[in-house]
């Protein structure tokens, strides 16, 4: 692990400080959330998701960045029998709770044949969100996950975030067919449940993209599809309408499934 840090006698600027390892071992293209920093030196994160040496796991677990320690959670992924997650996003919304999105895909016995029937393999969508217990329950009942609606159109390797009116939005990604898209969704998470709407396109179909959000203002960085390396995209929330950043990232490499957070 490393983390960026700024010297405060700016000698240095900033810099990036190498973290003890995860004790729990190498994990792949988890999703992570920050949570609650007090309680650690140099914060705490939730690691949801990914893949450790054999295959993906539906594990959370709680990292505290100063010691590599890892937490397993009592409240694990929800994820269908004969199934495995993967490309996880997440978010923590307003009051805390947090959304998790991605796709699921078949898992395969030893002799390498399908757990699921022949008409239920390839991509899925899932959506959940990890919020407290009702109120009538017990004081020391933790956390729990909660199926959501699935989003309308099959996105895997896409980009999301948090906006700033609370929802939780994806950009991007591979649709059902395999074909790169710039389609994007939001769910609204309100009194009325739980719902998908649409969003205006980008302008470039990408996945594999990174996105951050800046006042109320979606950036999304790189990735694949036609435009992808060349060009990266900003959309402007309140008058729903993309734009093309006018400066050029400073590296000529391809950003493809990056990690992205505001500081």
């Amino acid at each position: 692990m490393e983390i960026l840090e700024r010297d405060s006698s700016g000698a240095k600027g900033h810099f990036f400080e190498i973290l003890p390892p995860l004790s729990c071992g190498s994990i792949y293209d988890p999703a992570a959330v920050v949570i609650d920093e007090n309680e650690s030196d140099k914060g705490q994160v939730l690691l949801l998701g990914g893949w450790d040496d054999t295959e993906s796991s539906i594990t959370v677990r709680k990292v505290d960045l100063a010691t590599g320690v890892c937490t397993a959670q009592p409240s694990s992924l929800l994820c269908p029998q004969g199934r495995l997650v993967q490309d996880c996003m997440a978010g923590r919304l307003l009051d805390g709770r947090i959304v998790c999105v991605g796709t699921t895909h078949k898992s395969f016995t030893s002799d390498g044949s399908s757990e699921e029937p022949e008409e239920e393999e390839g991509l899925h969508t899932m959506a959940q969100v990890l919020e407290p217990p009702p109120h009538d329950s017990p004081s020391d009942a933790s956390w729990q996950w909660r199926a959501l609606p699935e989003a309308s159109v099959l996105h895997s390797e896409c980009a999301g975030c948090v906006l700033s009116d609370d929802r939780f939005a994806n950009f991007g990604g591979k649709d059902a067919s395999d074909a790169i898209t710039s389609s994007c969704q939001a769910l609204t998470l309100d009194a009325d449940g739980a719902r998908w709407d649409s969003i205006p396109p980008m302008h470039s179909p990408r996945r594999g993209c990174a996105c951050a959000v800046i006042g109320k203002c979606v950036f999304v960085i790189g990735g694949v599809g036609s435009r992808a390396d060349e060009v990266d995209e900003v959309y402007e929330e309140g008058l729903g309408r993309w734009r093309h950043l006018p400066c050029i990232r400073p590296h000529d490499s391809q950003v493809y499934r990056a990690g992205s957070a505001l500081l």
